[in-house]
């Protein structure tokens, strides 16, 4: 792991990276993580036109409209333009495009792979923001902190808002880009979602057989909330497997903006309505960029003159086959396909697609009820990395049976010392009479 100055498509940036993952945290763009990416690979939009820019060095002209220099962000939300508890941005030229001061004397050695940032205080909302960005040792997540801190005179009520830009810049594919977010089964909206701006029947919007929320990218601006309490949003790049999975705690107690705890957004063409007046966007993806955006948002919370509060999530990158998407998350990865076990006169064939958030072993073993294994050895094993995506695909002629008849099939992850972290994946097979079949 390391932790170095840099720079970055002409920004002056904080690398930090270990074994899997590279991390660019811009201070002077509003202290954001300008990018991301795998060896390789960049997941993250990035204004062209902006290289190099930043609030100072922008012309007088540009300094008035909204610097989308794109990466992830803290806003405070709601946003409106109504009263004086919405935030009417962007443009922000603090706390969205301002300077944050890098506020590393105050971290510990331990902390060598983290960049802890500072705001400067914004009198319109009230806030100063501490930003710490921290990256993993073991796996290639990315944690964020993000701490509103009320500097008025007043009671505020903000919630934290991140909002995350990925890149995607082939217009010709209209299902290559997508974004899969878990639909609550007891959600205050009809449909489990609700369009927020652009088309309400969206040819975008669609709901799988895992009651999840699918966004394809087809290049139609839009924007859609949904009250998800699963944790995790997931954006999926399919031509070459790149996975990025946002994680974040939900409260099911709490009240958030607009009911909605994740909100997805599309920048294409067309139109919507806000801030009093209809917007156009031009079918132009040379000046009108096509990207997607997650955006999380936290709880409301009301906050007194000098209080806090504070938002936490990760942003977890990983690699699954080429040509799926994510349809379940768990601590160990992603499932692009749920295992599947076919039987055939002598042997069953077993399949499943996979991605991982950290380095290990992979282990398939027959396993009872009570998911202890049944066997010494594992069916097979596999060196697994969140830099390649896993295709479970193999014939089994012989197992064991169970005094019950059944048994199981159980992807086990282990970590580099040989230590159990937890199950991938699993199916159940009925074995009677030398008869397979998936239950």
């Amino acid at each position: 792991m390391s932790k170095h100055n840099s720079t970055y498509k002409g920004w002056d940036v904080i690398t930090i990276d270990n074994k899997w993952l590279t991390v660019h945290v811009a201070p002077k763009l509003g202290g954001r993580i300008i990018q991301v990416g795998l060896p390789g690979e960049e997941l993250l939009f990035n204004n062209a036109n902006l290289n190099g820019i930043d609030i100072e060095t922008a012309s007088s002209n540009d300094k008035t409209k909204w610097l989308n220099f794109g990466g992830e962000k803290i806003w405070p939300a709601p946003q409106g333009w109504d009263s004086q508890e919405q935030w009417p941005g962007p443009p922000d030229v603090i706390l969205d495009g301002g300077f944050y001061t890098v506020c590393d004397d105050i971290l510990t050695d331990e902390t060598s792979h983290s960049v802890r940032l500072l705001s400067e205080q914004d009198p319109y909302t009230g806030l100063q923001i501490i930003k710490d960005i921290t990256i993993s040792e073991k796996t290639s997540a990315i944690h964020v902190k993000a701490t509103f801190i009320n500097r008025s005179d007043s009671v505020k009520k903000w919630s934290i808002w991140p909002v995350i830009q990925l890149d995607t810049p082939d217009v010709s594919s209209k299902d290559r880009y997508g974004i899969v977010c878990p639909i609550n089964a007891d959600s205050k909206f009809e449909e489990g979602f609700y369009v927020m701006h652009g088309l309400a029947n969206c040819p975008q919007y669609a709901v799988d057989g895992f009651n999840n929320f699918q966004v394809t990218n087809k290049y139609l601006v839009g924007k859609v909330g949904l009250d998800t309490d699963a944790n995790w949003v997931a954006f999926c790049d399919k031509k070459n497997g790149n996975v990025l999975v946002a994680t974040f705690e939900y409260d099911s107690h709490a009240v958030y903006p607009d009911g909605t705890s994740v909100q997805i957004w599309v920048q294409g063409e067309g139109l919507t309505y806000s801030r009093n007046r209809i917007n156009r966007y031009a079918d132009n993806p040379s000046e009108n960029f096509p990207y997607m955006e997650i955006e999380l948002l936290s709880p409301l919370c009301e906050m007194p003159s000098g209080n806090q509060m504070s938002f936490e999530y990760e942003i977890i990158l990983c690699k699954i086959p080429e040509n799926t998407s994510v349809l379940k998350k768990n601590d160990i990865g992603v499932i692009a396909s749920s295992m599947a076990i076919t039987s055939h006169d002598n042997y069953i064939e077993v399949k499943g697609k996979y991605g991982v958030f950290s380095e290990g072993l992979l282990k398939l073993y027959f396993t009872n009820e009570d998911q202890e294994i049944l066997t010494t050895n594992p069916i097979v094993e596999w060196s697994v990395s969140p830099t390649q995506g896993i295709m479970l695909d193999i014939e089994i002629y012989d197992f064991p049976v169970d005094e019950d008849g059944k048994i199981g099939l159980t992807f086990k992850f282990f970590d580099l010392e040989g230590t159990y972290v937890g199950d991938l994946d699993q199916n159940s097979i009925l074995t009677r009479y030398n008869n397979y079949q998936n239950l």
